[in-house]
């Protein structure tokens, strides 16, 4: 036997005819009632020997049931039905609660973990930045950090937006109770619920449950507000994911480029660091240059360096060290400047200058000897300390201090005590690490026990300001260089100490100078550099830290050159790693 059943379904639709009735016959309209036979009732047949497939019996229903059982209806379109039941709607309002619950944590989270790794990688970077570029050699390497940390800071500030809590309202306006029962305020956001007193809320609430109609639409109200709130944090944390993702891929891309661009660049970058065949060795300078006898050299704030030497014509020259050698002198005639009955007629002649220091600012300290001429007498163009500025190729706003062999003699009396030949001599100057201290480097004379003696001046400022007299701290500083004097000096701050250059404290050269360095604190010793590939440094006299070619160097002039023989001085480029500071 074939099993009746019905396509919707229904028992009784679709399957064999009714008894009674023809199977062409037409229906009735199954939302009619049919009469009940009377006095029938279901019966349950036998199987007639065809078995179910499943159970192998088949339940046959009497005509009587087929009659009373409800006939399926087509759905009729645009027909209005009636809402779900109360149980219905409830577990619909609790399951949207739940997934929107449940995305908020997920965004929460995703929020908080892209927080913790930006926060970590802006954290480090910060730190250790300060020490990146005090060490890295070449600045191409600073620049995946920079990409780094600019994408980490914006994906950390769309990520930070979308975590903070959002406290938007409707009509952004203090709400009263009839803005609930209006439509203005829903009783489910805290927000509009604590601008009410308890007693109004209570109230409020009260009304609202009496209608099931306004509990529900609160409650869709509310789920449709959190559905806004979601997809602000989506938005926002998609944007914050994006901008990371891809700052990483520029900065990894950047990374890999400069690499690239190094490699292929190495035979510039060795020449960049002064031709590294030759860093072992002095270079002479070119013999246009007129640099025969330098005594002091530092590094400007625009890259080029200022060389003093005895030379009344041009005592001050502008080098640029080029990578490959083709160096450019700009050499500075005060004389040719200044006029003499100008403002600044006693910066036209400065005599015999020694030491040269340079600040942040861009100024430029000098001072010349203070010693005595060789026939013994004082000369006034042998005793000055200036400051000036440098403009392009020009000298601007020079000031001249005199009287400072009197002040110094005067509070130390040993600084007079000495021959001519061996007497008051200022060879070294140069800035603190604060810059706001002159330091002072005596060659002549040394102390009882054969120390170098260094002179600091507090607030160089105020002193070249003429607010007042040098002020010159009460004790003078005394270095172990093995007899040695100071022949000059400069501030390193890759190193955080002073470089100095020690040699014979007399007229007459007893060997080569050395290099010396001194950590600051008065009471420490200074310590012996050795170079190597060098077994000293000739007759340097001036030295001072360098970066050539994105090269951090030291750049050392020797005075041994000769103007009647046109042999220029030499100079000598030293890289940190050659350096042994015993």
């Amino acid at each position: 036997m074939k099993k009746s059943g019905s396509k919707c379904g229904c028992p009784g639709s679709g399957g064999a005819p009714e008894p009674g009735k023809a199977e062409n016959e037409p229906r009735s309209d199954p939302r009619e009632p049919e009469p009940a036979a009377a006095g029938a009732g279901p019966e349950t047949q036998p199987s007639s020997g065809e078995g179910d497939e499943d159970s192998g019996l088949v339940l046959q229903p009497s005509a009587f049931s087929l009659k009373k059982q409800k006939k399926c209806s087509p759905r009729v379109k645009h027909k209005k039905t009636k809402a779900g039941t109360a149980r219905g709607l409830e577990t619909l309002i609790r399951s949207l609660y739940r997934t929107h619950l449940d995305l908020t944590m997920v965004a929460d989270n995703k929020a908080g973990m892209m927080i913790t790794i930006n926060g970590l990688i802006i954290s480090i970077l910060l730190a250790s930045g300060g020490s990146l570029v005090a060490v890295t050699e070449n600045y191409l390497y600073m620049l995946p950090i920079i990409i780094l940390l600019i994408s980490g800071f914006i994906s950390l500030l769309y990520t930070v937006i979308s975590a903070r809590p959002s406290t938007d309202r409707c009509c952004d306006a203090t709400k009263r109770p009839a803005d609930f029962l209006q439509g203005k305020a829903n009783v489910m956001y805290f927000m509009d619920n604590a601008d009410l007193e308890q007693h109004e809320y209570v109230a409020v609430m009260k009304e609202i449950m009496e209608d099931k109609n306004q509990v529900y639409e609160e409650m869709f109200m509310h789920v449709h507000s959190m559905s806004v709130v979601l997809k602000n944090k989506f938005s926002l944390l998609r944007t914050a994911y994006t901008v990371f993702i891809i700052g990483l891929g520029i900065c990894i891309a950047s990374f890999i480029l400069v690499v690239v661009i190094s490699m292929f660049d190495s035979t510039d970058q060795e020449s960049a660091s002064g031709v590294e065949a030759e860093t072992a060795g002095f270079r002479q300078f070119a013999g246009d240059s007129d640099i025969f006898e330098p005594s002091g050299v530092q590094q400007l704030p625009d890259g080029r360096f200022i060389i003093a030497q005895d030379e009344a014509d041009w005592p001050f020259s502008l080098l640029t060290l080029r990578p490959h050698g083709d160096n450019d002198i700009t050499h500075l005639a005060p004389k040719k400047i200044f006029s003499k009955g100008g403002a600044h007629k006693r910066f036209r002649v400065l005599d015999d200058l020694e030491g040269l220091a340079v600040d942040d600012r861009g100024y430029v300290y000098a001072v010349t000897s203070h010693s005595r001429a060789a026939d013994g007498d004082s000369r006034k163009n042998r005793e000055k300390l200036v400051r000036f500025r440098i403009h392009g190729d020009k000298i601007l706003d020079p000031v001249v201090v005199t009287g400072l062999r009197k002040e110094l003699i005067g509070d130390f009396p040993e600084l007079g005590g000495q021959t001519a030949g061996n007497g008051f001599n200022i060879e070294g100057l140069c800035l603190n690490r604060t810059r706001d201290k002159l330091l002072l480097g005596f060659r002549a004379p040394l102390d009882k026990k054969g120390n170098a003696l260094v002179a600091v001046i507090d607030d160089p400022d105020a002193l070249f300001s003429g607010r007042r007299p040098p002020r010159i701290r009460s004790a003078l500083v005394r270095l172990n260089l093995n007899g040695s004097a100071i022949r000059g000096m400069a501030y390193d701050p890759l190193l955080q100490g002073y470089l100095i250059i020690g040699g014979s404290p007399g007229k007459r050269a007893s060997g080569q100078n050395r290099l010396w360095f001194w950590n600051g604190a008065p009471e420490a010793s200074p310590r012996l550099v050795l170079i190597r590939g060098l077994d000293g440094l000739e007759n340097a006299e001036g030295v001072s830290p360098a970066r050539i070619g994105g090269e951090k160097r030291i750049l050392v002039v020797s005075d041994d050159g000769n103007e009647k023989s046109g042999k220029t001085a030499r100079y000598l480029l030293l890289g940190y790693d050659q350096l042994q500071i015993l």
